[in-house]
């Protein structure tokens, strides 16, 4: 099996094109928010959204990003655990706790999903980073991100 998942933990975001990525950021905000909106936001982070009382605006974008994600893996999804490449099964407990935990910054994810050819590595301030190996990604990509009401930045 080809590995999906080469070490990408000491490159910043430009780089990843050098080792064959095309990388984007996907997020259920419209933009990358500045520092003094983030600060502003108190759904962001779900312990904070939990905190502050505002868990339903939270759970508005985790349910985006869920919808996607499972969507995305209906041909397939591949995770690293322990070292080793494991397929995920299309709409499994497992598949969902990853995508939960990382959407809630316990755990971050590093998924790879079959169909669109692409890497995301997720867990912080409901932005995740898609690193597509096709370059430029597919338009259908692109477009089951818009279907699910989230933003390419």
């Amino acid at each position: 099996m080809k590995n999906l998942f080469q070490d990408i933990s000491e490159l910043e975001f430009d780089d990843y094109t050098k080792v064959g990525y095309a990388p984007f950021l996907v997020s259920v905000f419209d933009h990358r928010l500045t520092e003094a909106e983030f600060v502003k936001k108190e759904f962001v982070c779900h312990s904070e959204a939990l905190r502050n009382g505002n868990i339903e605006k939270y759970m508005i974008g985790e349910k985006k990003f869920i919808s996607m994600y499972m969507d995305m893996a209906k041909d397939g999804v591949v995770t690293i655990l322990n070292g080793k490449q494991i397929d995920l099964a299309y709409n499994s407990k497992a598949l969902y706790s990853i995508i939960t935990d990382s959407l809630r910054e316990i755990v971050p994810m590093d998924v790879y999903f079959n169909r669109y050819e692409v890497r995301v590595v997720g867990g912080f301030d409901r932005t995740d980073l898609f690193l597509s190996v096709k370059n430029p990604p597919e338009k259908e990509l692109y477009s089951c991100i818009s279907l699910h009401g989230l933003y390419i930045l």
